[in-house]
């Protein structure tokens, strides 16, 4: 996928000043792994760290996706951003009403991740400004994402990306099929030569390749300290 590729512009795309001005402020961005179980048929989808910021929440909204919403390079959901416990003043804003913000339960935050997971897109937690406490959610696509964009074709944005997992793949069972190159929104995976090659340095082991592959190849595992 091109638009991965440093130097790539969509018509309607992101420039370093928007960038900068918009979103210098936030100071984490930590894709959450999916965690996904395969047992015969049948796939159990894990988002328990997600889950864990959400139960914790004492009040959830969410909101349409800012980044889709502006740039529109896809046809993914926009309904698939969360919030929790924000002030008053933000609830107000007319930032949070354009984007049709809404008072959530918990289990319509469940719905939201689902929708957005089976969408292929990256969970992603996210703290700002002041607040070091993570207090937002986005469900990100590389077309569209403020942060994936400004990593991918700028370069920007990778001290505050993190991750605790990462993707391994059994070369003895990949047959280097390609068909898990599209679910990396990193552009961690590709084909060279005829063998898939996989970049550890830009995996961010959100776990979208696991389900992907045909072979089941691919597991996500904690890095090693």
């Amino acid at each position: 996928m091109s638009h991965k590729k440093q130097g790539f512009r969509f018509e309607n795309d992101w420039d370093v000043e928007t960038l900068e001005r918009d979103w210098s402020g936030v100071t984490i961005a930590e894709p959450i792994p999916v965690n996904i179980e395969i047992k015969a048929d049948q796939k159990v989808i894990h988002i328990d760290k997600a889950k864990e910021y959400l139960e914790k929440a004492e009040n959830i909204y969410s909101v349409d996706c800012e980044c889709r919403t502006k740039r529109g390079n896809c046809n993914n959901p926009i309904e698939t951003c969360l919030m929790w416990d924000v002030a008053e003043s933000t609830i107000d804003s007319d930032w949070a009403k354009e984007l049709h913000i809404k008072r959530i339960t918990l289990d319509e935050a469940y719905e939201t991740l689902k929708m957005s997971h089976e969408a292929g897109l990256v969970h992603m937690a996210y703290a700002s400004g002041e607040n070091p406490n993570i207090n937002s959610l986005c469900s990100c696509c590389s077309c569209c994402c403020a942060i994936f964009s400004g990593l991918l074709r700028f370069g920007m944005f990778k001290h505050v990306l993190s991750s605790d997992t990462i993707q391994v793949t059994d070369e003895s069972t990949c047959t280097s099929c390609g068909s898990c190159i599209d679910s990396c929104h990193f552009g961690a995976r590709e084909i060279l030569n005829g063998n898939l090659e996989v970049n550890n340095e830009i995996c961010y082991g959100c776990g979208l390749c696991v389900e992907s592959c045909p072979e089941l190849a691919i597991s996500i595992h904690t890095k090693s300290q």
